[in-house]
């Protein structure tokens, strides 16, 4: 996840899912309330970070109530073993979830569904393990194999600038949202690409758009990148930028799924503006009764800007 110092007034929140969200989410034990709270966020008072937080309490005193329960009914031989495999899983989860190597206004949301869909598959797996007596299937399998192949989706010459691994339904079916430069020069362009797994488990290109972000030197008269951060989590899509000088600006650029379809349509759009010398804020929320049926490889920002105007 790449991290930005601009400012962002916001993000809004949307769902998309590759199969039934409500079934697959009540399978491994996510509370319906988690989607309830991401959804009630929707718009500029936005607190995914709140949702997620919550829902990640919940599961990780879910969790450690089954461990120390089977840890209790165990065998002394089985303990060490068990004892293992807890700590294999925390690394593999925390491996996959905890990926941004930098600080900055998306750092915390590393901390998002990612472990909440992790850590409620553990708690279910203890439950399973607690109820039939074995522990054999509690392995540290929870760490995709392609975690460390994201290098390899790069254009010749080019690299991947940020990625965000997380879950593109409540099935716990991984995939990951990817930036792509084709070059190091900082006015290259830059690709925002959605990953999912193919039947053998590697990860395939779903679909791309080349104009949400700009080019790594195009955030302004401070020079800041304008590339916020990209997150998915509990289905759901953002890409956030930012940059300017004086007049800070923010766009926030929310997907939802639609099965209908079998394409990422665009849900919102969130512009804002701050002076920062007076503290003066604008903002404007765009859904599609504004701009209409929007695919995610068609939407241009330069298209929607006869509608954002503050």
């Amino acid at each position: 996840m790449k991290h930005g110092t601009a400012w962002v007034v916001g993000v809004c929140g949307l769902l998309f899912s590759l199969q039934s969200v409500a079934g697959a989410a009540s399978f491994i034990g996510i509370r319906p309330g988690y989607a309830a709270c991401l959804d009630a966020t929707e718009g500029p008072d936005l607190d995914w970070i709140g949702c997620s937080r919550n829902e990640f309490g919940f599961q990780d005193v879910r969790l450690n109530a089954a461990y120390r329960t089977l840890l209790s009914k165990l065998p002394v031989e089985q303990r060490s073993e068990l004892r293992a495999s807890e700590r294999a899983w925390i690394s593999a989860r925390d491996g996959v979830c905890a990926n941004s190597k930098e600080d900055g206004q998306g750092k915390p949301l590393t901390a998002n569904d990612c472990a909440v869909v992790f850590t409620a598959r553990r708690a279910s797996a203890l439950e399973v393990a607690l109820t039939s007596g074995n522990i054999d299937r509690l392995i540290a399998t929870d760490d995709p194999s392609w975690r460390g192949e994201y290098g390899a989706f790069a254009p010749p010459g080019g690299s991947v600038y940020a990625y965000q691994p997380g879950f593109l339904s409540d099935s716990s079916t991984p995939g990951a949202v990817l930036v792509t430069t084709a070059s190091s020069d900082s006015k290259s362009d830059r690709s925002v690409e959605l990953f999912v797994p193919d039947g053998e488990g590697r990860l395939r290109k779903a679909v791309s758009n080349s104009r949400l972000v700009p080019c790594a030197g195009c955030g302004g008269l401070h020079g800041d990148d304008p590339l916020a951060y990209v997150w998915l989590a509990q289905g759901r899509l953002l890409v956030v930028t930012s940059g300017g000088g004086r007049e800070r600006w923010s766009n926030t650029y929310a997907f939802k799924y639609s099965d209908p379809a079998k394409a990422w349509i665009l849900s919102s759009a969130l512009f804002g503006e701050k002076d920062t010398v007076t503290g003066q804020e604008k903002r404007r929320l765009l859904t599609s009764r504004d701009f209409g049926v929007v695919r995610f490889e068609d939407a241009d920002p330069a298209q929607l800007s006869e509608f954002s105007k503050l």
